[in-house]
């Protein structure tokens, strides 16, 4: 939407509002695209927590003296 306001003639007599108007947009972008980030992030992190626990689990089960059988 930036280069697009940029590119259009609608604010030719007025350039500085044409080029804040493009730097809020350029800002409101690159802010949404981190906050995406930023989410997935934590969804991602969440995961691997609650996959590494399950492995630290099986560790333990695994290490532990199973029971003698008898016979």
């Amino acid at each position: 939407m930036a280069a697009l306001l940029l590119k259009l003639e609608l604010l030719g007599g007025r350039p500085k509002l044409r080029n804040d108007l493009a730097a809020i947009m350029a800002t409101v972008a690159a802010l949404l695209v981190t906050m995406s980030t930023t989410g997935e992030f934590q969804h991602r992190w969440q995961a691997n927590r609650i996959a590494a626990s399950a492995m630290q689990i099986l560790a333990y089960e695994l290490v532990r003296p199973s029971e003698v059988i008898k016979r």
